[in-house]
């Protein structure tokens, strides 16, 4: 065999091989959130509910967007928000991340770093100066009914033993939809008062908030995934009962 045709099988089996490679940088694996078709308006809490404030110092939002060849993860700071409890119970609540707070935590160039920070905060994607705030607000909390498979697999990012299926109104970009999504809500009660953690792990499609860049089938071969994995852990200040 010449050299020009083993030049050419080299070239397409190292090809063959790079694409299989990259082909693992898939939406992460995790819930699907549920969208609803209108957005809910919040239910009133029972006048005995008690507003349980988030610690923002503890709380955090992380994402994960993943594309062809590549995949980045990075987080947003809680800004403010509280939870509602009443009968030992979590009967509602809200709490706004801040989009300013951006940070990409995989690069590890400064400059490379600071592009992609930069891009993300541009009009392709959250639009930052524009909508600096996203929020997310409880209109309903139903107890978890665990399905036949609700196992968690290798490498999912899934939430072991949602307690809740919560549904909410989350606002990105300006633009808001009812989202359902399960959780695990925890509240203790300890010398000091009570202390309520909840967490969440879920993928939504950009492109229903209006971040459609580079979306699956507009751009062939370079698209970026419409799913981006949205993860929640947020945390209260400890309030005392009474």
């Amino acid at each position: 065999m010449n050299t020009n045709k083993l030049n050419v099988l080299f070239s397409t089996a190292f090809l063959v091989g790079t694409l299989a490679f990259y082909s693992c940088s898939d939406a992460p694996n995790s819930h699907e959130a549920e969208v609803k078709n209108d957005v809910e308006s919040v239910q009133q809490a029972p006048a005995t509910a008690k507003e349980v404030a988030i610690d923002v110092t503890t709380s955090e939002i992380t994402w994960i967007g993943t594309k062809i060849t590549d995949k980045h993860n990075g987080t947003f700071k809680v800004k403010a928000g509280m939870f509602k409890v009443d009968a030992n119970s979590v009967v509602g609540g809200s709490f706004d991340i801040d989009i300013t707070s951006l940070k990409v935590s995989d690069i590890k160039n400064a400059k490379e770093n600071e592009q992609l920070v930069m891009h993300l905060k541009s009009s392709d994607f959250f639009d930052a100066e524009k909508n600096p705030n996203a929020k997310f607000e409880i209109t309903k909390i139903d107890p978890y009914q665990a399905s036949a498979d609700s196992s968690v697999k290798e490498n999912s990012l899934r939430i072991p033993d949602p307690s809740h299926l919560v549904t909410g109104n989350l606002t990105l970009k300006g633009v808001t939809k009812t989202i359902i999504i399960p959780a695990k809500i925890v509240i203790e009660t300890r010398s000091e008062g009570l202390f309520v953690t909840a967490k969440s792990n879920f993928n939504i499609d950009r492109t229903k908030w209006g971040m459609s860049y580079k979306s699956e089938g507009s751009v062939p071969d370079k698209f970026i995934h419409n799913k981006v994995n949205i993860g929640i852990d947020v945390k209260s200040v400890v309030s005392p009962s009474n």
